[in-house]
């Protein structure tokens, strides 16, 4: 059995990451500050160098088990693990939403393009618009009609595929 259990995510201004993702997910369910012994586990698992301590807040992306996972490492640079792309279509977070519209209001910022009208595809029906993180992570919003496969758009009430 397979499923994503998380995503994580480098923050290099958390309270700025925060604030983003929870304008987008709701309230974060979870923080934990990694000191001592705890943070040298972290290093570890990481092949890091003693000294790492890390901070993360955890949130649950909504209609799923899956968490998103924002970290601000202390004592080392932030990009070296944050890598961004400047290439909007590269890699990126797609997440549905109601209504892009409202979602971009809520979010107080400006979408890289304007949300667009899907007329082919798996995804026909529905509408798109990409925009960045504080941290500049590509994320494309999704307000959808159908998925790929059949698969079904888990919101409350939604019918099942």
């Amino acid at each position: 059995m397979f499923w994503i259990e998380h995503v994580g995510v480098v923050a290099r201004d958390l309270d700025a990451s925060i604030a983003f993702y929870t304008k987008l997910f709701g309230e974060p369910i979870d923080r934990v500050e990694w000191r001592g012994e705890h943070a040298a586990n972290v290093a570890s698992l990481m092949g890091r160098p003693p000294g790492l301590e890390l901070d993360a807040v955890f949130f649950r992306i909504p209609h799923t088990n899956t968490l998103f996972e924002l970290v601000h490492f202390r004592h080392m640079e932030q990009d070296v693990v944050s890598a961004g792309n400047a290439d909007i279509g590269a890699t990126h977070f797609g997440f549905y939403v109601d209504d892009i519209d409202e979602t971009l209001t809520r979010l107080d910022l400006e979408a890289t393009g304007t949300p667009m009208d899907l007329p082919i595809g798996p995804y026909r029906g529905g509408r798109s618009v990409y925009l960045r993180d504080p941290d500049g992570a590509n994320i494309q919003l999704m307000e959808i009609v159908r998925r790929p496969g059949g698969l079904p758009i888990l919101r409350p009430g939604a019918p099942e595929a």
